[in-house]
């Protein structure tokens, strides 16, 4: 059974996977992206996340945004580092996202992400 929104999945759960994140081989103009405060992160719509988790308990876990090229970056390094703490379905919906956004933004998507993606046609994974 997992326990989803105790894991530190993105970014946002937990600064110091920021901080590894941007010690790797960041782009500068990643390091100088804006993070978003909590507040600003729960106005964002549903679709701007790669996925969004229901869990048996009617809780909504809203995973790497991809609002725009910085937070797709740092969520495709997130997804990388994490991926394993979701269940299989959450990681097919999320790398589909992922890699969708990728090539939107016009940024190369990481091998793990391609390889993961699947054919989906929504970013909700319900967990029951």
């Amino acid at each position: 059974m997992y326990k989803i929104s105790s894991q530190v999945i993105d970014f946002y759960d937990d600064q110091n996977l920021l901080l590894e994140i941007l010690d790797d081989d960041a782009p500068e103009s990643i390091k100088k992206a804006h993070i978003m405060s909590y507040e600003q992160q729960q106005e964002m719509p549903d679709d701007e996340f790669a996925v969004v988790i229901m869990t048996k308990t009617g809780q909504k876990i809203r995973k790497f945004p991809v609002n725009d090229k910085g937070h797709t970056w740092l969520s495709c390094e997130s997804f990388k580092k994490t991926a394993h703490k979701l269940p299989h379905k959450a990681v097919e919906v999320a790398a589909s996202n992922l890699y969708a956004n990728c090539i939107y933004n016009d940024i190369e998507c990481p091998n793990l992400i391609k390889k993961l993606a699947a054919d989906i046609d929504s970013n909700v994974v319900d967990v029951d």
